[in-house]
């Protein structure tokens, strides 16, 4: 029976390493945020992205200001 758990135990940290290196090797999510103004909220987003914390999940963020609600819409629509 030990032997057993031992095996199962073992095949159980290989996948979870095989998934950790699949993941690891995945091109980053590529995520453009674009604020219309800087406040508590946005400043919490450039204060996350300082700390790497989009970078460990993976996370390609790119933080855009865009001061205007047409601006903002037509890099939307143009793909920017």
């Amino acid at each position: 029976m030990k032997v057993f758990l031992a095996v199962v135990l073992a095949g159980l940290c290989l996948t979870v390493d095989a998934i950790a290196v699949l993941a690891a090797s995945a091109p980053p999510a590529k995520i453009v945020i674009t604020p219309a103004s800087f406040s508590e909220r946005e400043g919490l987003l450039i204060v996350t992205q300082n700390q790497g914390y989009f970078r460990k999940r993976n996370l390609d963020v790119q933080l855009v200001l865009m001061p205007s609600a047409p601006i903002a819409f037509s890099a939307l629509t143009a793909g920017e």
